[in-house]
């Protein structure tokens, strides 16, 4: 009795498992010309504590970043 319970949970469970859901749903979104903020924070172990962080000409640190609009985002530090 047992392992026939085990064996129709184990072949439902299998049959759920591979089984793919499929959604038809658009949606239009309303928020187009707002932006996302992202936030990333990462360590340099081997950069020294003492890096100007004053936007000059030619930053330490620096990040840039491209949508897939093609707009730029340039930062620096």
């Amino acid at each position: 009795m047992g392992l026939t319970v085990m064996a129709t949970l184990f072949v439902h469970e299998m049959q759920y498992y591979l089984t793919t859901p499929t959604v038809h749903q658009m949606s239009v979104d309303v928020k187009q010309g707002e932006k996302l903020p992202i936030h990333i924070n990462m360590t340099f172990p081997s950069l020294p504590c003492q890096v100007p962080c004053d936007f000059s000409l030619f930053p330490v640190l620096s990040v840039d970043a491209i949508d897939t609009s093609g707009n730029q985002i340039f930062g620096s530090c």
